[in-house]
Order: structure tokens, then C-alpha cells, then sequence
């Protein structure tokens, strides 16, 4: 029972979305991720609270007839974060979340940088954008991918991922098969470490490609040796060719798509990375049509928006727009079981009353190897080699000891106070620190890309779940989601 005399108002960070068609609105508390559904009339009532506490008998009287059994309490409301007591400080709510989960230190992602050039030139490319004058590309000598994976094992074991966790080592580039020796022994050295009980069980391996370097024998091996890949492909062959391009001159489109049928002809777990361009987006129904008519995607892929690039002007609404189509991709793939990984994250969240403390592996549960073997937090700065500053032949790294990957390990949204007004705190995940930092200077300043992504995701799971809800009616009832 709450003390008598204790007045009560919304918490700060309680939101309501008003429904475009139906008398109803949703009362939603972006941190503790609890979602109510209540009529007009009691919504519009329990407002006034925000400028004007009010006590117990006022707020029981301003919700909804309902039996005894069924009547949400002030301690109920309470618990789930909506109601706060007056003078209680809720300022410090969101940061001590974030250390609560950072209490949980753990690795879970390696990147094998097999080499950081690339056949292609797309123009949507962020690692181009960041590519100094002097560059030149470097292959990762065998011995280097096989150390890796030695310390990326070592750190697995001394911090190792809760359960759920999906743990992964990719085997990244530019484009990875270029450096084919190194990819391969990767791959067979991956295999004995996990035969002898030196790599974990649970972790997965992958790798993104062009297609370009795809034979019969490579699908193969990939295939025999359970390697996941992303093949990148945007569409029909106009969109495709727009942006990705072969610096020998060769069809970008017809090379990824013989990629894909080599990997699925040989069993291969093989999903598709298409990247947003402006001309995906303005096409987004044929590019829909072709992933699941002309390709028939039936297992992963991932959607991808742009980063600030160099090379290319976006529209004004470019990232609204790209917002939108992963929706409603989202919206038809989940008919079909097939999984979007941008999207996922921020259901799960949802769904789990989890917050996304990151949207990235990068924020504190990654490490990236160089092809020369230093070590850094991100591969968007292999280029530059930006934060790479130790090795894999100098000792026992521990991360949890570096400065510098301690910072990005606290770079949440949780953390930011400029993100604690947004209704979508607890399921954005932050977007990009690289992103934030390539156009303001700071990787603490707001990813603006993902804001349109994860404000228009949370309305559409608001909605999505109250047209699911098999409840009576709104105007007579409030229902937890």
C-alpha cells in the first residue's frame, strides 16, 4: 500500500501515441518497456498528472470502470515505471540501467580484417570515406588469422557471452576472398580449435562478399565447414549497377547472383546484405518483388542505411523514406519466416521488455584484427587504422583494461542525455558512434540516421501489437501488452 498523502505523475519517461483511427491511445514507458492501451477519455485524464501530481484517489478514479480483480493499483503502475511519486528523481534512471548492463562484461564478436582492399569501388562504400591518400591495401598473412582466433578465444573464455547470445567470427574485408589463402586457413584453423575444445560450441562463423572471387570449389568448402554468407546484392540489375561497382569493368549484378546460386547449389547458409540506396528506396516494391520472386529469399538478410558518405547527396527524406521500407519489409518477411536482422534487434527489445543498450557489437563487445594484427574496437576505421593501437604478438590484450574501448563500451543512448526525451530510448540502440563522430567531430553526439528508424519501429510495434491484442474493446478496458 502507498503511504496516505503521497501524490503521484507521470514518469518522464512514459509517452502516449494517439491511434489514427481508433478512440484509443497507448501509454508507453521507454525504459522499462511496458505498454498500456487505454480510451481517450482516461488518457487525456491521466495527462494532467504531468503538470499537476495527483493523489491516490484522484488517479484510481480516473481510470476506467473494471472489477476488482482486473483494476490496475497505483502499485501496479508504479512497478511498471508510468506513475512516479512526486518529488521522486528519475534523472539518473537511464544511466544506472546502462551500468547495470555493463556490469556484464563480455566478447562475443571477432573481426578478421582479411584484407582491407577491395575489386569494387561503390560509391556508397564508408570505408572509402575514410580511406587516407596514402593507402594501400595489405593481405592478413595466414599466421595472423590464426592468432586471431587464438586471442579472440582467450578473451571469450576470461569474458563470455550470456546466454542467448549469438557469438561470431567474421571473416571481413573489403572483400575477404581476395585473400583466399588466409580465408581458408581461417576457416580450417577455426574448425580445429573447435574440435579441440578451444573455441566455443555456440560460436558461428561468416563473412560477407561481392560475389566476385565465387567458384564451385569455394561454395563448397564454405558450405562443407558451416561458414554463413552474406552476399551483397541491391536489387534488379539497373539498381544494382547504379551504386556497385567492379574496377575491372565486370557486371556487379550478374556476379553476385552467380555467387548466390554457386552457395546455394552447395548447401551453403547463404542470406542477402542489400544497402538503401535512394534509388532502392524510390524502388522499394520492385526490389521486394525481386528478393522474393527473382531470388526467393527464404532464410536471413540484412537491410543496411547508408552512412554519411562523400560520394553520394541524399534526398532531404532519404532517411524517413529508408525507415518505411524496412517496416514494411519487416512486415512481409515475418509472414514468411524470414529474418531482418536491422529490424530484429529492435523487436526483440520490444518483445523482451529488454533495452537495446547498443545497436552494435563495437560498444563494447567486439574486437577487430587488422590484416598486419592490431587490434581496434571498429571495422569502419581499418582504413585509417584510427584506434588500432596494439597487437596481437605483444602480450594478452584485455580490453576491459583500454581506455579507449572502455569509452565506446559506455556509448548508449542510455548514457547520452540528449536521447532521454525520445520516446524510443530503450529500443534504439544509439546507431553508429562512426557515423556520429564523421559528421560532428564526437561519437557521443546523436547517429541522426537512426532516428527516423527506431521512432517510426517503435509506433509500428505499438500499433502492430494493439490490432493483435484479442481483448475487449479499448473504451472499456486498459490491457498490458
Amino acid at each position: 500500500m502507498a503511504p496516505i498523502g503521497v501524490k503521484y505523475r507521470l514518469s518522464s519517461y512514459a509517452h502516449f501515441f494517439r491511434h489514427p483511427k481508433d478512440d484509443v491511445d497507448a501509454l508507453w514507458h521507454s525504459l522499462s518497456l511496458e505498454l498500456l492501451f487505454l480510451d481517450r477519455r482516461t488518457s487525456n485524464s491521466l495527462l494532467t498528472t504531468g503538470t499537476n501530481p495527483l493523489d491516490r484517489d484522484t488517479l484510481t478514479s480516473l481510470l476506467p470502470s473494471r472489477s476488482s480483480d482486473q483494476q490496475p493499483s497505483i502499485e501496479e503502475l508504479t512497478e511498471a515505471g508510468f506513475l512516479v511519486p512526486e518529488l521522486q528523481d528519475e534523472s539518473d534512471f537511464p544511466m544506472q540501467l546502462a551500468e547495470k548492463m555493463e556490469a556484464s562484461r563480455f566478447i562475443g564478436v571477432l573481426y578478421l580484417m582479411l584484407f582491407d582492399g577491395c575489386n569494387f569501388r561503390c560509391t556508397y562504400c564508408f570505408e572509402n570515406g575514410r580511406e587516407p591518400r596514402d593507402f594501400r591495401p595489405t593481405m592478413m598473412p595466414p599466421a595472423v588469422a590464426e592468432r586471431g582466433l587464438e586471442l579472440f578465444a582467450s578473451l571469450y573464455r576470461k569474458y563470455p557471452p550470456p546466454p542467448g547470445h549469438e557469438p561470431k567470427v567474421q571473416l571481413y574485408g573489403g572483400e575477404p576472398l581476395l585473400n583466399r589463402d588466409a580465408f581458408i586457413h581461417a576457416v580450417r584453423h577455426f574448425i580445429r580449435m573447435k574440435q579441440s575444445g578451444q573455441m566455443d560450441a555456440r560460436v558461428s562463423l561468416a563473412t560477407v562478399t561481392n560475389g566476385s572471387c565465387m567458384d564451385r570449389e569455394t561454395a563448397e568448402f564454405i558450405a562443407s565447414n558451416d561458414v554463413s554468407v552474406g552476399v551483397s546484392i541491391d536489387g534488379p540489375q539497373d539498381l544494382n549497377n547504379a551504386y556497385r561497382k567492379s574496377l575491372a569493368g565486370a557486371d556487379a549484378f550478374s556476379v553476385a547472383l552467380k555467387a548466390l546460386r554457386l552457395l546455394r547449389a552447395a548447401g551453403a547458409k547463404v542470406g542477402v546484405s542489400v544497402t538503401l540506396t535512394p534509388a532502392v528506396v524510390e524502388n522499394f516494391p520492385r526490389v521486394m518483388s525481386f528478393l522474393r520472386e527473382d531470388i526467393g529469399v527464404d532464410k536471413g538478410l540484412g537491410f543496411n542505411i547508408l552512412h554519411y558518405t562523400p560520394g553520394i547527396r541524399l534526398p532531404a527524406d532519404y532517411y524517413e523514406k529508408a525507415a518505411t521500407c524496412i517496416i514494411d519489409a519487416f512486415r512481409e518477411f515475418r509472414e514468411m519466416a524470414v529474418w531482418e536482422d536491422r529490424a530484429m534487434r529492435k523487436v526483440m527489445a520490444f518483445v523482451n521488455q529488454e533495452p537495446l543498450h547498443a545497436d552494435c557489437a563495437a560498444i563494447g563487445h567486439q574486437i577487430v584484427i587488422s590484416p598486419e594484427g592490431t587490434i581496434g574496437i571498429c571495422q569502419d576505421y581499418i582504413k585509417s587504422r584510427e584506434g588500432f593501437e596494439h597487437s596481437i604478438f605483444e602480450g594478452e590484450f584485455d580490453p576491459f583494461r583500454d581506455r579507449r574501448f572502455l569509452e565506446w563500451s559506455r556509448r548508449s543512448p542510455l548514457h547520452m542525455k540528449q536521447c532521454y526525451d525520445c520516446a524510443a530510448l530503450g529500443i534504439c540502440g544509439g546507431g553508429c558512434p562512426v557515423s556520429a563522430e564523421s559528421v560532428t567531430g564526437s561519437l557521443w553526439d546523436i547517429d541522426t540516421r537512426i532516428c527516423p528508424h527506431s521512432k517510426k519501429t517503435l509506433e509500428f510495434l505499438i500499433w502492430d501489437t494493439y490490432g493483435h491484442q484479442a481483448v475487449a474493446r479499448p473504451e472499456q478496458s486498459i490491457s498490458s501488452a
